[in-house]
């Protein structure tokens, strides 16, 4: 009996022994296996330009795209050139949702040449991330072609410069002599030989009675 007792404890100190190193080994998988997701922070997924891309003409924005969600005001980026040194500092406060990407606008007056972006930003863990690309382009962007300006109103026009003619020369209306002219010349003619025809009457009525006075006188004397 007492050696069945101790072979009993025996086989039960062994599983307790085997239990206890299969939960060791389990935690010690799974903490292998969670430590990278654990520890893991925003990485620069892709960049527009590509790290490294030679452009011909220079890019109107830069955008970089990252693996995790970034503080919008924990933002940083500079522009350096070939040299290293510091060509401009940007600020980027505020990006698109889901807030993965940076996107801010390539500085038209920087001349061809090789560029490097440096960011620094924060991941929604709290950790900051900082990185470099860098990108070339040969030729700056065309600018918008301005409209030519319209001609001024003081410059004389063609027909400004044309001397300018009389009504009564370039109307044909004015030169010819208007109908109620007309009118009023026929009337007043009218008028001037309805006037004298009562004179023509008197005249000859009046010569008429001479003459008959001079008969009568000549037949008188005769008569004597």
């Amino acid at each position: 009996m007492v050696g069945a007792a101790t072979r009993t404890r025996t086989l039960i100190g062994v599983h307790r022994n085997i239990a206890l190193a299969v939960t060791t080994a389990t935690v010690f998988v799974l903490s292998v296996t969670m430590a990278p997701t654990a520890s893991a922070h925003a990485d620069l997924q892709v960049s527009t330009p590509e790290d490294g891309e030679s452009l011909q003409i220079a890019p109107e924005e830069i955008r970089l795209t990252f693996s995790e969600e970034l503080f919008e005001e924990l933002v940083e980026i500079s522009i350096l050139d070939a040299d290293g040194d510091l060509y401009s500092t940007i600020g980027v406060e505020q990006t698109p949702p889901p807030g993965t990407d940076v996107i801010f606008p390539w500085p038209t007056q920087a001349p061809p040449g090789e560029y490097s972006i440096a960011y620094r930003v924060v991941s929604a863990d709290g950790h900051p991330v900082t990185g470099t690309i860098s990108f070339s382009y040969a030729a700056t962007a065309p600018e918008p072609s301005t409209p030519e300006p319209a001609p001024s109103d003081s410059t004389p026009s063609a027909e400004s410069s044309t001397p300018a003619t009389s009504p009564a020369a370039s109307s044909p209306i004015a030169s010819a002599p208007s109908s109620s002219s007309a009118t009023e010349s026929s009337t007043s003619s009218s008028t001037d030989s309805s006037s004298g025809t009562p004179l023509v009457i008197f005249g000859v009525v009046l010569l008429l009675g001479v003459i008959a006075t001079s008969a009568i006188i000549v037949r008188a004397r005769r008569r004597n």
